[in-house]
């Protein structure tokens, strides 16, 4: 059987060195992201709920600019109008700007698989916007 302690306490590591940044508003969230792969973590500004964690192999400036304009269903804008809490993704992309917050990991900045790293983060915070 294969020993998996080490991977959770790297995964474990990874993690807390995220969540230990400080994090940035959405309304500008080109200026000071690089546009590497990585893992991102939305988080509610006002109460610090993890809303969403996700992954980007091109880059996660790149990748955020999808969730703001909801061109899909499973970015962040189209799932907020997909739930019903807002009425249009012009609306989503407010509640965007006003509610989120944003953290990240390049992948220079941890030593694992990206995927491995956002399933652990969506296991272990369980961010109701990844369901």
């Amino acid at each position: 059987m294969m020993n998996i302690q080490p991977n959770i306490a790297e995964a474990t590591d990874m993690l807390k060195d995220m969540l230990e940044r400080c994090p940035i508003s959405f309304s500008a969230p080109t200026l000071n992201i690089p546009d590497k792969g990585g893992i991102y973590l939305f988080s509610n500004k006002h109460t610090n709920e993890p809303l969403y964690a996700g992954r980007s192999q091109k880059g996660i400036r790149s990748r955020l600019k999808d969730h703001w304009s909801g061109i899909t269903s499973s970015d962040l804008s189209g799932k907020l109008v997909k739930e019903g809490l807002v009425g249009d993704v012009r609306a989503g992309r407010r509640w965007i700007e006003e509610n989120v917050e944003v953290r990240w990991l390049t992948e220079d900045e941890f030593d694992m698989d990206i995927k491995f790293a956002e399933y652990f983060a969506i296991g272990v915070l369980r961010p109701p916007f990844n369901g």
